[in-house]
């Protein structure tokens, strides 16, 4: 059994900002990636229509949420973009 079967990483990302790393994208599950300055209703209704399907599909035992700062407006990586 490898790390796929018993690690499933759902990831909501801004495009322009991550994730750079080619090869730590290949470990993502759920890859879904948002313009860069969504705003908080698409990015919620987007949030409850996908997690729901991604633990249905992996059953997990454990959930660790991370949320990250992609949807914080004064990010200083978004704010750096036009």
């Amino acid at each position: 059994m490898g790390e796929k079967d018993t690690v499933f990483i759902f990831d909501m990302y801004c495009v322009p900002n991550y994730p750079m790393d080619h090869e730590a994208k290949k470990a993502i599950s759920a890859n879904i990636p948002m313009d860069l300055h969504i705003t908080d209703k698409p990015y919620l209704d987007l949030l409850r229509k996908r997690l729901p399907e991604a633990i249905d599909k992996f059953q997990p035992d454990l959930i660790f949420y991370n949320a990250g700062t992609d949807i914080l407006i004064n990010d200083a990586m978004v704010s750096s973009y036009p």
